[in-house]
């Protein structure tokens, strides 16, 4: 019997899982979901298994020691081994996540897929052999005891490698690696012809956390946003600013409350909620999201514009990824530099 093991853990991995089962049939399809410790993350997640089938769900549940939870990871991988499981492909959702490599490093399977994870996809492929060896090095420097606890339950230690890809993005193969496009056929297929109930003359901002992880600093943001508020009400059009889930609430009413945007929290996974809600959007923005690339697949968006941040005000650490993010989109997308007229 063809089986193919999926490892996610967040919502859009668990999306883009769902996709790849679409897409590669197989008479088992086996689920393994790694959760966390933020509450939003976790009931996108529960939400989408409610409305996706697999043949088995395990589910590795967030608990504060590091360590017991990759003791979980082992004693699963371990079950897995005794039931002599045999998977034709495996799927990685984090290419960072030691674990779901040594899931995959312990199974005998003919491919191994790594799945979408936002603008990380674009990162790790377009300096893959720089990213293998930053993070196979990282490994053997910082994470020893890992290591002993893999050895402990006589398992196979980690180690990435250059593998296929399941994406919606646009990208170039490395010799000898497959990719496959994600076009969002489960998604569609839902879609049918639900009513269009978004108004032309709204802009739908997708939101980002870049105050909250120090990208940017508070003031520099509200700038932001003040700019982008005047750019669509200059053209007579209406922003409607959709929050990322680690967006903090204060922040939001000052987005609410001192320049009179509307905000349209989302109760389920962006590209979902759309749908959910009856909404087609024509018109939508961001700083430079993933969603402005699947949003425009799913729902074919008539306008996407992406506002290029001013890189002297970016913290160091984060610019390069972020510059790579921006040039890659300026193919597909309108790129509008805040602060220009």
């Amino acid at each position: 019997m063809t089986s193919n093991l999926y490892i996610v853990e967040s919502p859009l991995q668990l999306l883009n899982a769902i996709e790849a089962k679409e897409e590669f049939i197989a008479k088992k399809n086996v689920l393994i979901v790694k959760f966390s410790n933020e509450q939003k993350n976790n009931y996108q997640i529960e939400k989408l298994l409610e409305e996706s089938y697999w043949d088995h769900i395990y589910k590795i549940p967030f608990i504060y020691s590091t360590k017991i939870q990759i003791i979980h990871f082992c004693s699963l991988a371990k079950l897995l081994i005794w039931q002599k499981q045999k998977f034709e492909k495996v799927f990685i959702g984090e290419f960072r996540s030691d674990e779901m490599w040594m899931i995959q490093n312990n199974f005998p399977h003919e491919e191994t897929f790594l799945l979408d994870d936002g603008n990380m996809t674009i990162e790790v492929q377009n300096n893959y052999l720089k990213e293998l060896e930053k993070y196979n090095l990282e490994r053997l420097r910082n994470k020893r005891k890992k290591d002993i606890l893999y050895k402990f339950f006589l398992l196979k230690t980690p180690e990435r490698k250059i593998v296929d890809l399941f994406t919606m993005f646009d990208l170039k193969p490395y010799s000898g690696q497959r990719i496959v496009q994600n076009r969002f056929k489960a998604v569609a297929s839902k879609l049918g012809n639900s009513n269009d109930q978004s108004n032309s003359d709204n802009v739908f901002f997708v939101g980002s956390n870049i105050m909250e992880l120090g990208i940017v600093n508070d003031g520099y943001f509200f700038e932001c946003i003040d700019f982008i508020n005047n750019f669509y009400k200059n053209k007579g059009k209406k922003l409607v600013y959709i929050p990322h889930r680690r967006e903090k609430e204060e922040k939001l009413l000052t987005v609410k409350n001192q320049f009179d945007i509307e905000i349209l929290y989302p109760s389920n996974l962006l590209e979902l909620d759309f749908l959910y809600k009856k909404i087609r959007p024509k018109h939508i923005a961001s700083f430079y999201s993933t969603a402005l690339y699947s949003l425009k697949k799913i729902y074919k968006c008539q306008e996407v514009d992406a506002f290029k941040l001013d890189f002297t005000q970016v913290k160091k650490e984060y610019r390069s990824e972020i510059a790579s993010t921006y040039q890659f989109y300026e193919q597909y997308f309108h790129l509008i530099e805040i602060g220009k007229k």
